[in-house]
């Protein structure tokens, strides 16, 4: 189910309270309507599986990988150009990223909702 939402927060662009009554209609099956205009029929199905509200209906993560939907996606995404973006912060010879201390500190204290990045669905 977690990794359900995340796909469906992902995919439609949306972002998912952790509680109140939208919450308790996602637990019920009933999904935004703004996912159904964002995303392709076959994400729809592997996402409306995996987001079941009957624990035993839902797809293993073996099952999951299985989906022709994914698979014609993860081919697509091969042809696709890969953007690095902590190509900057990588050390030349060693290859491994090093973000600044700096940076990472300034990334944090100009958040103003760092809590609500870490908040979970209870």
């Amino acid at each position: 189910f977690g990794l359900g939402i995340s796909l469906l927060e992902l995919a439609a662009d949306l972002e998912l309270p952790s509680h109140g009554p939208l919450w308790q209609q996602l637990r019920r099956d009933v999904l935004p309507l703004r996912f159904y205009d964002k995303v392709s029929l076959g994400l729809k199905i592997v996402i409306e599986r995996m987001l079941d509200s009957k624990y035993a209906n839902r797809p293993s993560a073996a099952k999951i990988l299985k989906f022709a939907t994914l698979k014609i996606i993860a081919k697509r995404d091969k042809t696709q150009p890969r953007i690095d973006y902590a190509n900057p912060y990588r050390d030349p010879v060693t290859g491994i990223v090093e973000i600044p201390l700096q940076l990472a500190a300034n990334t944090i204290n100009n958040n103003n909702n760092f809590e609500n990045i870490i908040d979970t669905p209870r």
